[in-house]
C-alpha cells in the first residue's frame, strides 16, 4: 500500500505564512552572514602587501576569485529564497479573476520542462477537456511547474517516465495527476513532503510542493500525494469548478 498524504486540514494562510517566513528568515540571515564573512576575507586579502613572488600572487588572485564566487552564488541563493516567498504570498487574499483553462495552463507549464530535460526522460501526457475555473493563471502555472520539477528531480540519472493527466473526475471536478517512476519516499519522509524547507536533495530549498499546495488550496482545491520507495510518486490535484475560490479580492 502506498503512503497517501491527504492535505485536508483547514487552510490557514496566516499560520502557514508565519511558518514559511520563519524558515525564510533563518535562511536569508545565514546567507547574508556568509556574504559578510567572505566580504571581510576579501577586504583583508586586498590589505595584504603585494607579493613579488609570481606564484604567491597567482595564489592570492585565485583565492580572491573564489571568495567573490562564493559571495555571488550566496547572493543569488538568498534572492531565490526571497522570490519563492513572493510566490507564496502572492494572491494571499486574492487569487485573480482569470477564467483558467487547463489547455492553456499545460501548454505553458509543459513547454520548458519537456524541451529542456534530458532525452532519457519519457513524457506521457493526456490533457482532456475540462471546464474553466476562476483563479490566477500565473499562479496555477507556477504550481504545476513546481510539481513537475519535483518529479524531474526524483528520477535517478534523469532517466524514467513522467506522466501528466488532466481532465475531470466522476463528479465533474477538475483533476490533475502528475506521476513519476522515480525514487519515491519512505514512511519517514512522505509525511513531510509539503513541510517548508524540508528536502533530501542537496542544494535545493524544499519549497516546491509547499508552494504548489498553497496555490492550489487558495483556489479552493485539494492536493494529495501517494508514494512508495522505489516505486515513484503521484501528486493528485482536485478542484470543484462550480465553487468560487476561498479568498475573494479585497
Amino acid at each position: 500500500m502506498s503512503d497517501k498524504i491527504p492535505i485536508d486540514r483547514p487552510y490557514e494562510p496566516v499560520n502557514e505564512l508565519a511558518y514559511v517566513c520563519a524558515g525564510v528568515g533563518h535562511t536569508v540571515i545565514n546567507a547574508f552572514s556568509a556574504i559578510v564573512s567572505n566580504a571581510e576575507l576579501l577586504k583583508l586579502s586586498k590589505l595584504r602587501p603585494e607579493s613579488s613572488d609570481r606564484a604567491a600572487a597567482i595564489a592570492d588572485e585565485s583565492e580572491s576569485a573564489a571568495i567573490v564566487e562564493t559571495i555571488v552564488r550566496t547572493s543569488f541563493d538568498a534572492a531565490a529564497i526571497a522570490r519563492k516567498l513572493i510566490d507564496y504570498t502572492r494572491g494571499l487574499t486574492t487569487i485573480g479573476s482569470d477564467h483558467v483553462s487547463l489547455d492553456r495552463v499545460f501548454e505553458r507549464a509543459l513547454d520548458k520542462p519537456i524541451s529542456k530535460t534530458a532525452p532519457t526522460i519519457r513524457w506521457e501526457t493526456r490533457i482532456e477537456s475540462a471546464p474553466p475555473f476562476l483563479g490566477d493563471e500565473e499562479q496555477i502555472v507556477s504550481a504545476l511547474n513546481y510539481i513537475i520539477q519535483n518529479s524531474i528531480e526524483s528520477l535517478a540519472d534523469a532517466s524514467g517516465t513522467i506522466g501528466v493527466v488532466a481532465g475531470v473526475d466522476e463528479r465533474g471536478w477538475v483533476q490533475i495527476v502528475v506521476n513519476d517512476d522515480g525514487v519515491g519516499m519512505d514512511a519517514a519522509i512522505a509525511p513531510r513532503a509539503i513541510e517548508p524547507f524540508f528536502t533530501t536533495k542537496p542544494g535545493r530549498f524544499g519549497l516546491g510542493l509547499t508552494l504548489a499546495n498553497g496555490v492550489w488550496r487558495r483556489h479552493g482545491g485539494t492536493m494529495s500525494i501517494s508514494t512508495l520507495p522505489g516505486a515513484g510518486t503521484t501528486v493528485r490535484l482536485k478542484l470543484d469548478p462550480a465553487n468560487p475560490p476561498r479568498f475573494a479580492a479585497r
